[in-house]
């Protein structure tokens, strides 16, 4: 695309009113071959967001953005967000560990999320976190 601005001579010239003109040439073919092929969204879940804190004790060299993707994978399809809110590095956290707190929204598109579901999506996520990177709740 190619911007400029008139000159106010220029426009002196002519009947365009006094101000500031812009004026710009757009190259169609080029702005729609970058555009998607198709548009892609999300359905936004008519049901209440269910929100869970995990603070987690883990070793220091696990990355906070590896333990926010395996809270996604072991949480499947409920797992709509999970944010990092705190990391934690004193007493009573033993040396050459840390905490790390997340935020994670669970909903679904087809019913309102029980209590027994959440627990048992919470336990999962909890064992997966245990398996792969030997992470503890913090109590």
């Amino acid at each position: 695309a190619i911007v400029c601005e008139w000159h106010a001579r220029r426009l002196a010239r002519g009947a365009v009113p006094a101000g500031r003109w812009c004026a710009w040439d757009l190259d169609w073919g080029a702005l729609l071959s970058v555009r998607p092929a198709r548009v892609r969204y999300k359905t936004i879940s008519p049901y209440p967001p269910v929100r869970q804190e995990l603070a987690l004790v883990v070793g220091e060299e696990i990355e906070a953005a590896r333990v926010a993707q395996a809270i996604r994978k072991a949480g499947g399809e409920a797992v709509k967000d999970v944010a990092l809110f705190d990391i934690y590095r004193d007493k009573p956290i033993p040396e050459g560990k840390k905490s790390l707190a997340f935020a994670v929204t669970l909903n679904s598109l087809e019913k309102p999320l029980s209590e027994d579901e959440v627990a048992r999506i919470r336990k999962k996520i909890e064992g997966f976190l245990s398996r792969e990177f030997g992470a503890t709740l913090r109590s």
